[in-house]
């Protein structure tokens, strides 16, 4: 079970998609047209938002983060996956920004697969006419 407050914690965050075009940052359900029609303006009716880093909530050493989101990289290009590098910034100064992947055309099941694979807690799914919404591994 995720404690209360790391689910805040998630809600409490800014997630920010550094595309071709300039920064776009967006609020778990809250609208992100921005990030909508780019998605769509490539073809995609749904995207992701998903880090390798700090499984289950838990900080690692740079260098291990690195390689994890390395491996989620190459899996992602060796999937044929369009990817752009985000972060997701707290409110709260207590958990550094993670470095994250906003990940075009990615299905409900396979980002739940990664987000499982990947050890992470939750991760953020849209349908690309739709609100961003926190899914929860468990």
């Amino acid at each position: 079970m995720i404690a209360k407050e790391l689910i805040e914690a998630y809600y409490a965050t800014e997630y920010r998609v550094q595309l071709p075009t300039g920064t776009i940052g967006f609020r778990a359900d809250e609208p992100t047209s921005g990030l909508n029609e780019f998605a769509a303006s490539r073809g995609a009716t749904s995207w992701a938002f998903i880090t390798a880093y700090n499984p289950y909530s838990q900080l690692l050493p740079l260098q291990e983060n690195e390689n994890r989101q390395n491996l989620l990289k190459d899996v992602l290009s060796m999937s044929g996956y369009e990817f752009y590098a985000g972060e997701g910034v707290g409110d709260s100064t207590e958990w550094p920004p993670e470095p994250s992947l906003f990940i075009l055309g990615l299905s409900c099941q396979k980002a739940m697969a990664l987000g499982m694979v990947f050890e992470q807690n939750a991760l953020i799914f849209c349908e690309a006419t739709g609100k961003p919404e926190i899914l929860f591994c468990e």
